[in-house]
């Protein structure tokens, strides 16, 4: 059975799933995408089930008016709902589950193999019993087919009884669950091994070259890099966007009024005279060609 549908002429915005979005759904920390859409996956399901929960012990203390039936109600039905929606996407988990079972702490499991799956399973046991007693002929269906909605309009009814169901149950401590999920899905980025340029790809081997990474920064290995001066960066860079060989008239089209021999030999003799064998000055009475071999470091994956 499905939810009650929107009034006619009405168009909600459709919903976007917590594992779309570019930040924390709680908290504040810097994940990589995948594992941040298994946290937020982690954190909408315990917010919701907490939400569930925490309404059923208030309905349970309350005197019962109506109104306030009504009002629990709705809680209890928009939670939900939104456990449900989030069915579709649970494969944001399945893709990083074996990191963060690695990266997670054996004290801190709530009875998964990590913090986030039992997380996710909060959610689904909080379903499952507002489902069993709201809509029991359909409930069967929930663990056979997940496209079937709990019928929300059967829980103001049977308000009493979901909340005596869930009062049956010792559920986790959801801050406690949530920031185990944090602390998991920190250790899991953490052990990944960070990009730096050691794990550049390497340069062909072939003939010396200049590598350009960035910001006025050369090497000739593509991974010990030294900064050159603004005036070698412009001449150096002449180069690259142009032609390894250079004239002295094409230079200072290029470049302007630069002391080309100066700067060239400098390169040459500096920087522990690395670069010396990618340079190569005009030989003795021939034309005043430059040879400077550079190219952009390849891109880490």
């Amino acid at each position: 059975m499905c939810s009650n549908p929107s009034d006619p002429g009405t168009s909600a915005a459709p919903r976007q799933s917590v594992t779309r979005l570019g930040t924390p759904f709680l908290g504040e920390m810097s994940l990589p995408a995948d594992l941040l859409a298994a946290y937020n996956l982690a954190a909408h399901a315990v917010s919701n089930a907490r939400q569930v929960v925490m309404t059923c012990q208030m309905f349970a203390a309350s005197d019962g008016g109506e109104e306030e039936v009504a009002g629990y109600a709705r809680l209890i039905a928009e939670s939900a709902k939104e456990i449900w929606a989030e069915y579709a996407y649970h494969t944001s988990l399945a893709n990083v589950a074996a990191e963060l079972a690695e990266a997670s702490d054996p004290g801190s499991h709530f009875g998964g193999t990590s913090a986030h799956e039992a997380a996710l399973s909060y959610g689904d046991r909080v379903l499952d019993a507002v489902w069993w007693v709201a809509d029991p002929l359909q409930h069967s269906q929930f663990r056979r087919h997940r496209a079937v909605q709990i019928d929300v309009s059967k829980i103001p009814v049977r308000l009493w009884s979901i909340a005596k169901q869930l009062s049956k149950i010792e559920w986790p401590d959801g801050d406690a669950l949530i920031a185990a999920c944090q602390a998991e899905a920190r250790r899991a980025a953490a052990r990944r091994a960070p990009k730096s340029d050691l794990q550049r790809p390497l340069p062909a081997v072939g003939a010396p070259t200049v590598w350009f990474h960035a910001n006025r920064c050369y090497s000739a290995d593509g991974i010990n890099m030294r900064t050159v001066t603004v005036e070698e960066d412009d001449v150096i860079q002449a180069f690259l966007w142009n032609k390894p060989e250079l004239g002295l008239a094409e230079l200072s089209r290029v470049c302007g009024a630069y002391d080309f021999a100066r700067i060239i030999d400098g390169l040459r003799s500096k920087y522990g005279a690395v670069f010396a064998k990618a340079i190569q000055k005009p030989q003795p009475g021939a034309p005043g060609v430059y040879v400077v071999r550079v190219k952009r470091v390849p891109k880490a994956n």
